[in-house]
């Protein structure tokens, strides 16, 4: 019985090493034909000679420089999102819900907005709607002067992959991941290259001042580390735009101030667009436009340049805003 065990021992043996074998070549297979797409869709056309390896080579065609640097304009000048009276209407054991009645709303580049209103105003649902992840009843969204609408299946996948971020009240990051490893994990599932994953997720997190705390898991991080960790993935993938729902809800008033204060700050250095609803008065100082909803109508609209708010008191703490008034 000895010798027959061992063989059967060393039979299986061999199938698992033969079976990681198989795996490994077919995730060797998978990454070079990856690879040689990657290759073709930036090969250089005939007849087009680039100057440089950056991410916006020159163009020495002169005509089609000028060409590119025109459409480059054209959808500089676009706003990223756009809803034209859009609505939302739900029924509920018979009876309609209008959540969102008759709302447009432009979100332009490097503009921060604010959307503000009580519960059941309908800020989630107009913010679900600017991202494609819900349907307006009537209207049109408009993502760079694309038509929603229109946007098959893979086409919203991508367009929430590469185009938008997002940002949750809970976080959403995995719990049996390291910080490091939830900022990166869309970069992985994008196909992004090892080194590339590594260089952006560490830009990141220096980004949101975290990448001390990289190897940490979201048990080991406080709320305001954690909804930083969850802004530094939404920005990964380096989108025009993010969408945060309630980003601050569940943190105290000083992790609040620090969470728009990086939103600020992300949108005067880094260029993004953020769209964020708040329940905190005490945040809309920091925002270039506030839109504020009720019964699903923008009700007022606030821009920066027309605040009473005194520019040194804007961005200060609350405490330090509580103590500077008494």
């Amino acid at each position: 019985m000895g010798p027959l065990r061992s063989r059967k021992r060393e039979s299986s043996g061999g199938r698992v090493l033969a079976l990681e074998r198989a795996v490994k070549q077919l995730f060797l297979a998978r990454s070079a034909a990856r690879e040689k797409r990657r290759r073709r869709a930036t090969a250089v056309p005939i007849g087009v000679t680039f100057i440089g390896c950056g991410p916006q080579p020159q163009v020495v065609d002169r005509k089609l420089g000028q060409q590119l640097a025109d459409a480059q304009d054209s959808r500089t000048d676009e706003p990223i999102i756009s809803a034209r009276n859009v609505t939302r209407t739900y029924v509920l054991a018979g009876e309609e819900i209008h959540a969102i009645r008759g709302v447009s709303l432009e979100v332009p580049r490097g503009v921060f907005i604010a959307l503000v209103g009580r519960s059941g105003s309908g800020k989630t649902t107009l913010l679900n709607l600017l991202a494609g992840l819900d349907q307006p009843t009537s209207g049109q969204v408009f993502i760079e002067g694309n038509d929603l609408a229109k946007f098959g299946e893979r086409e919203m996948v991508n367009l929430r992959r590469h185009r938008i971020g997002f940002v949750f009240q809970s976080f959403g990051l995995l719990p049996l991941l390291s910080a490091y490893e939830n900022v990166e994990l869309p970069l992985r599932i994008a196909g992004v290259g090892a080194r590339e994953r590594a260089r952006r997720s560490e830009e990141v997190l220096d980004i949101v001042g975290l990448r001390r705390r990289a190897k940490h898991r979201p048990y080991e991080l406080s709320g305001g580390e954690q909804q930083r960790i969850a802004i530094a993935r939404a920005v990964s993938m380096r989108p025009s735009v993010i969408l945060a729902d309630e980003p601050t809800g569940e943190l105290d008033s000083t992790n609040a101030f620090a969470i728009f204060s990086l939103f600020h700050r992300m949108v005067r250095e880094e260029g993004l667009s953020i769209v964020a609803t708040t329940h905190d008065q005490t945040l809309l100082d920091m925002a270039d436009e506030v839109h504020r909803l009720h019964d699903g109508l923008i009700s007022t609209t606030l821009l920066a340049a027309s605040k009473d708010a005194d520019s040194d008191q804007a961005f200060q703490r609350p405490e330090e805003r509580t103590a500077t008034a008494r």
